[in-house]
């Protein structure tokens, strides 16, 4: 063992008001991926960060978890599970602390690119 202090982490996980400042969501060409943009706001630090995508049914055909997530603005590709969904699709994202219930929820229409 050994007796060198380890340093404390930079940014502490403080849970606290979260707002979606932008939450985009577009499908490509292929009808096979779908870019992510979020952008997060508030008070909260690191939250993470839970996206699902419903199809005209609200059958889940997608999901993406972001755990602790670092910056404020983010994106992502996310794959269709399945190719026989029903169009329009929507994107869920909740934003959420460990131990906690979800802190913020926002629903968009996917668009085409």
């Amino acid at each position: 063992m050994t007796d060198i202090p380890f340093p404390l982490f930079p940014h502490k996980l403080e849970p606290g008001n979260i707002e979606f400042a932008n939450l985009r969501a577009e499908l490509y060409p292929d009808c096979r991926k779908v870019r992510v943009l979020v952008q997060t706001a508030g008070e909260g630090h690191r939250p993470s960060l839970d996206f699902t995508i419903l199809d005209a049914a609200g059958h889940e055909i997608s999901r993406s978890v972001i755990v602790e997530n670092y910056d404020q603005k983010t994106e992502f590709t996310m794959h269709l599970a399945r190719p026989d969904f029903e169009q329009p699709m929507k994107l869920k994202c909740r934003a959420y602390f460990e131990n906690s219930e979800f802190s913020a929820e926002k629903t968009v229409q996917i668009t085409a690119i």
